[in-house]
């Protein structure tokens, strides 16, 4: 997971694990439509997170920013969901 803050500078980053992959696939297939959301200049442009353990069913890459979650697969936005409980 990076936090997409920093121009010019490396983001911070972490690993999540996962214990229960069926109950957080549960949770993104179940998320309702959303319009897509922008960031706006520099500055806070939210989470990236990456399934770097290629767990089947989970996008490869995602971002939320703004209590949107975007899926993205090759690079290429394909869902974008609002999830009620984040708050950036």
């Amino acid at each position: 997971m990076v936090l997409d803050i920093f121009s010019g500078r490396p983001n911070p980053r972490w690993e999540v694990k996962i214990n229960n992959t069926n109950n957080f696939k549960n949770r993104l297939k179940d998320l309702p439509n959303s319009e897509p959301l922008e960031p706006l200049g520099l500055g806070y442009r939210g989470f990236i997170i990456k399934n770097i353990s290629k767990v089947p069913d989970v996008p490869i890459r995602f971002t939320v920013f703004n209590k949107v979650i975007s899926f993205i697969e090759k690079e290429k936005r394909i869902d974008q969901f609002c999830h009620p409980r984040i708050s950036t």
